[in-house]
């Protein structure tokens, strides 16, 4: 999970005042979709609640070691350009770090109700994107933490860089990453000399493909190819029939529930070998079991629905950096499909045909070309793309190793998705020890029973597991049924 080292000769890295045109896309994502609320969180449970003010420090470093942390987001004039990084001259740590508690017995079904609620409040968009809550009064004398931040800031990825600047590897403060790279800020053009600038670079970006065609035919030749299949794979993806999911209707996306589960990273591992399928293929097949199975406890049936997947773009180098720098997959799933071996084949297959194509690779030449058009026909464009999914599946490589807050040991790490109008089911991953965190984020309603859902998934675990021979293991059965009863 540590961050890519840093040297004293490494060169500075630039931090670009304007908004990059994936991050763009969230930012602009809310006014496409009005209950959208545009923000990622993790919530970690800690063994025992932190020390007040060495909490406080630890986020005053990380706030003066990330510049992102201490900038707002101010808009173009006529909203022709991309909004602007800005710093906040009015920055409140205390507005940003929070304290409260939840109400006695302080089980973690009321620490969920609590931490959906903050997730479902917006984030001010005048002050820097990003809130830290403590949450005490937890049963034992345990507390919780969650960080939750605008997308616009950094993907999941990305946020493994800021989740090193907080975090620790042991009780006595050892830094889990290494410092952070010197950053340097561009400068602040006056608006029609930024416009031309903007234009130009976007230009330019799309002409040097172009001309790498030109002086390296051959290379140039294999790589139109792929590109050429990837583009027809991008295109196919971006022109799927929405599939209507008649659960979905009427829910204003506002709201959210949370809910966690965790699996063994050691039973997957087997039953990846077992079957050769990749550990999302795994997650996507019981992803798919869980669904189809609540929709027909609904009464509803339905034989597919479609899953955006967002996929890594980075390169090593980049790791530390905020931003998004992703592509992202429409993935059909077969949640009418009882039999989990043929789900299995089923989601191997697209993903497969994506993996070799790799049309995920296209999705930021994609958003470049059209942040060449006016802001304003960008929002319009994303206005049009909301509620072609049904449901977010996310996974996040994390840490194999403890991780400590404050001194604090963090026992559990709930990774936290947003769900959109049309969309209301995302289902975030993070690997963490020997466990695979799952946070699942539900709108209420379109689905106001979610614990009928995780119980689904559960099981759709454990028959995923058994492809591998993985038959219920202890880690899946033990969990289940401590979950199944902790709402009762």
């Amino acid at each position: 999970m540590a961050s890519s080292a840093s040297r004293p000769s490494d060169p500075i890295a630039r931090l670009p005042r304007r908004m990059l045109p994936t991050d763009a896309v969230f930012w602009f994502a809310e006014e496409a979709s009005p209950g959208m609320r545009s923000a990622g969180a993790a919530l970690l449970l800690l063994k025992r609640a932190p020390d007040s003010l060495r909490l406080r420090a630890v986020v005053e470093r990380a706030v003066r070691e990330t510049p992102r942390l201490r900038q707002k987001v101010v808009e173009s004039p006529f909203h022709l350009r991309l909004p602007e990084w800005v710093e906040d001259p009015h920055m409140d740590l205390d507005y940003h770090l929070r304290r409260e508690a939840v109400a006695s017995p302080g089980d973690e079904a009321q620490l969920l109700i609590r931490a959906a609620v903050l997730l479902a409040s917006p984030l001010d968009h005048a002050r820097p994107l990003w809130e830290t809550h403590v949450i005490e009064g937890l049963q034992g004398g345990r507390a919780a933490v969650l960080f939750k931040f605008h997308h616009s800031l950094m993907d999941g990825v990305g946020s493994l860089a800021l989740l090193d600047r907080f975090t620790e590897k042991d009780a006595h403060g050892c830094r889990t990453g290494a410092s952070p790279r010197p950053l340097a800020f561009g400068l602040r053009l006056p608006p029609a000399v930024a416009l031309a600038r903007d234009l130009t670079l976007s230009a330019t970006a799309v002409a040097r493909d172009a001309a790498s065609a030109v002086l390296h035919p051959l290379m140039s030749a294999r790589r139109a190819a792929r590109l050429a299949r990837g583009a027809v794979g991008l295109i196919r993806d971006l022109n799927r029939t929405p599939i209507q999911n008649p659960i979905a209707e009427g829910a204003a996306g506002i709201s959210r529930r949370i809910d966690r589960w965790e699996v063994s990273l050691s039973d997957l591992h087997r039953v990846s070998a077992a079957t050769r399928a990749t550990i999302n293929d795994l997650v996507l097949t019981a992803v798919s079991g869980a669904v189809g199975r609540y929709h027909a406890l609904r009464g509803v049936r339905m034989h597919t629905l479609h899953a955006m997947v967002p996929v890594n773009l980075r390169e090593e180098s980049a790791r530390h950096l905020l931003g998004n720098h992703v592509g992202m997959l429409n993935v059909e799933l077969p949640v009418g499909q009882n039999d989990p071996a043929r789900r299995l084949a089923y989601i191997q297959a697209r993903t497969g045909a994506a993996k070799r194509d790799r049309r995920s690779a296209l999705y930021p030449f994609l958003t470049r070309v059209v942040t060449m058009l006016p802001a304003v026909v960008f929002r319009e464009i994303l206005k049009k793309s909301v509620g072609r999914t049904n449901l977010l599946c996310t996974n996040v490589p994390g840490s194999e190793q403890r991780i400590w807050l404050a001194g604090r040991e963090v026992q559990a790490f709930v990774p936290l998705a947003p769900v959109v109008e049309g969309s209301p089911l995302s289902i975030a991953l993070f690997s963490y020890g020997d466990k695979l965190e799952i946070g699942i984020t539900t709108d209420p309603e379109a689905i106001p029973d979610p614990d009928k859902l995780r119980a689904h998934l559960a099981d759709a675990f454990e028959e995923t597991l058994a492809l591998g021979g993985a038959l219920k293991p202890k880690s899946v059965r033990s969990h289940a049924k401590k979950c199944r009863g902790r709402r009762r």
